[in-house]
């Protein structure tokens, strides 16, 4: 199999304000096999108390999630859902140490929800999202 994959990565900022930063990430994979076949969406939102109620901000929460979007059927799915999660959660897991831990920086993390199944979706999924609290 394929070592590395050129990606190209798009960002879409979907709210910015004093307390939320909403991010939509698409992520497009080229030069692996059936990667014409689905597209990896991330979602970033970073949450902050009201900076009204504090002189300095010491705290925010950070979600991170991810969802395999599907461009074109492929028996294939099964493999690739596979791959695109533990690829996924080892990155988040490297962003963590890189750039929060590395720093020296505060980091609570709280337990995954538990599996939950998509209703009206025909199937049962998972929600890998992890909220965690990042102590400035």
């Amino acid at each position: 199999m394929v070592k590395e994959a050129p990606t190209t990565k798009t960002s879409y900022l979907l709210e910015k304000s004093p307390t939320k930063l909403h991010l939509l990430v698409k992520n497009k994979t080229t030069d692996v096999p059936y990667c014409d076949t689905f597209q990896v969406l991330e979602e970033w939102l970073i949450l902050s108390p009201d900076p009204a109620s504090q002189p300095i901000i010491k705290s925010c929460v950070l979600r991170l999630s991810f969802h395999t979007q599907w461009l074109k059927s492929t028996m294939m799915k099964g493999i690739i859902r596979s791959n695109v999660e533990s690829e996924c959660k080892a990155t988040f897991a490297a962003f963590v140490e890189n750039h929060i831990k590395g720093k020296k920086q505060g980091f609570v993390e709280k337990k995954p929800p538990s599996p939950i199944s998509r209703l009206g979706r025909g199937g049962k999924g998972r929600s890998l999202m992890v909220e965690s609290s990042l102590h400035l």
